[in-house]
């Protein structure tokens, strides 16, 4: 699969280190259809892999020991030594140092290699690039080294990674979503088994379309662990009414209602989005699988309520890009997508609607906020893979 990403990146490993690569490999960014801030909770969530990618080439360097990358998008080149960890890192290669040193400490790595990347996804847009980075990376030291790993190891391989080096205790969505993802496919995760079935994504005539808000998530990690205290609260609350009950998925609206006085008005909320949420990611697979769009953009709608009122997770960018896409008759449904607090809205849109929802609502917000929205068509892609 010889694309223009992949013959730039073999140009530029040839220019930087005298030879061509040996192995090749991509990864996708993801979106996520809908089932938000339940992945910790027991739930159900509905990413796609889309078909924007990280590509990855690399080859034995004939050293025992030495690794040296390069970021082309960046300009930046790291090198080491395996034997000599390596403290003071860029943020970037943490989702690539990881694979290295954990395969390097079980004993499992085959010599020193040269390492070179470059990507279409953009960043800061909740696309999940550091998953695409960690998996077509992961993935091609793995056959360079004859590791052998089967796809679901190596999306909690890739999850370690982020959490042991990166710093960032995720979900298994992201990682997921990038290794498993095939075309005109959703994936269907049940993230208490790490299970999965793929729900067909049949859009001749629609695409998702996200906006971003350009709002950082400033208020995400701390506002993140409130969100996961409240909901654990609740639960713990539910099961002294109930003590059969196991998990989020086995509670209903009704049974919460029961135990409505004992909650706080915050807590409820959170309780509630949560019980909302995971009904909501199964009656979007019947959706999707009955081909039903206007029920699933439904659903979608009704997710962002749930997320802004509810779990107040929202901020006034994205609740202005959704009142924006309310009213146009082109878009079946809109929500915030990812953690909260700015990112992306994505949005279920009529392909013949595109360029002049795009135009109006560039314009509005600028007008409102000082500030011209990037925007993004997506379209499923294929997971992690040498090329």
């Amino acid at each position: 699969m010889d694309s223009l990403l992949a013959r730039k990146v073999r140009e530029a490993f040839r220019n930087t280190y005298g030879n061509l690569p040996v192995i090749m490999s991509r990864a996708p960014g993801r979106i996520n259809i809908i089932g938000e801030h339940i992945d910790y909770n027991d739930g159900f969530v509905l990413p796609v892999a889309i078909d924007q990618y990280i590509v990855a080439a690399m080859s034995p360097n004939e050293t025992n020991l030495l690794c040296r990358v390069h970021a082309l998008d960046l300009g930046e080149s790291i090198s080491w030594n395996l034997d000599e960890p390596l403290h003071d890192r860029p943020v970037w290669l943490h989702y690539i140092y990881g694979s290295l040193m954990e395969w390097y400490q079980a004993g499992w790595a085959g010599g020193g290699l040269d390492i070179l990347f470059s990507g279409e996804i953009p960043t800061g847009a909740g696309l999940s690039s550091s998953a695409a980075l960690e998996a077509s990376n992961a993935i091609g030291i793995a056959s360079l080294w004859s590791i052998t790993l089967d796809r679901k190891e190596l999306a909690l391989h890739c999850q370690l990674v982020e959490h042991k080096y990166a710093g960032v205790q995720c979900g298994i969505m992201d990682q997921y979503a990038s290794i498993f993802g095939l075309p005109d496919q959703a994936i269907l995760l049940d993230c208490r088994t790490v299970e999965h079935e793929y729900v067909p994504l049949e859009l001749p005539d629609y695409s998702f379309l996200l906006v971003n808000s350009g709002v950082s998530h400033s208020l995400a990690s701390s506002e993140y662990n409130l969100r996961r205290a409240s909901c654990d609260e609740a639960l713990a609350i539910i099961r002294t009414h109930s003590s059969d009950i196991n998990s989020w998925r086995e509670v209903d609206r009704a049974l919460l209602s029961t135990v409505r006085k004992d909650l706080s008005d915050t807590t409820f909320k959170r309780a509630l989005h949560v019980v909302n949420e995971i009904e909501r990611v199964k009656q979007a697979c019947k959706a999707l699988a009955s081909n039903d769009l206007m029920s699933l953009g439904l659903l979608i709608y009704q997710s962002h309520e749930d997320l802004s009122k509810n779990y107040e997770v929202s901020c006034p960018e994205l609740d202005f890009l959704v009142d924006q896409a309310r009213l146009n008759s082109d878009i079946l449904g809109a929500r915030m997508m990812g953690g909260g607090f700015g990112g992306c809205t994505i949005n279920l849109i009529r392909n013949s609607g595109i360029e002049a929802f795009v135009t109006r609502t560039q314009l509005n917000y600028q007008r409102k906020f000082g500030f011209r929205p990037e925007v993004y068509i997506v379209h499923s892609g294929s997971g992690a893979e040498l090329i």
